[in-house]
């Protein structure tokens, strides 16, 4: 998934663009700093159902990485986000 913004709320991920024109969700449920991963929605709208992860990485008590993965019988999938700390 390639975006430069990650958007995260209590039941979703979104990994996108600045403009949001585009944009992958992984939906699930969060315990702690993970969730698991029950559907991805495309940026076509269509919605997937997956077996997957997201974690939330912090350094210094702040976020640092965002990482998710799922796969369905369609395939895999990726999105990593790296803050940045310019």
């Amino acid at each position: 998934v390639a975006c430069n913004q990650v958007r995260i709320a209590a039941d979703q991920i979104s990994f996108g663009r600045r403009s949001w024109t585009t944009r992958t969700s992984f939906n699930g449920s969060f315990e702690g700093s993970r969730m698991t991963v029950d559907s991805v929605t495309l940026p076509n709208g269509q919605t997937v159902d997956v077996r997957g992860v997201c974690e939330l990485y912090y350094a210094s008590n702040a976020l640092s990485t965002v990482a998710c993965t799922a796969t369905s019988s369609r395939g895999s999938m990726a999105a990593n986000f790296v803050v940045s700390r310019l």
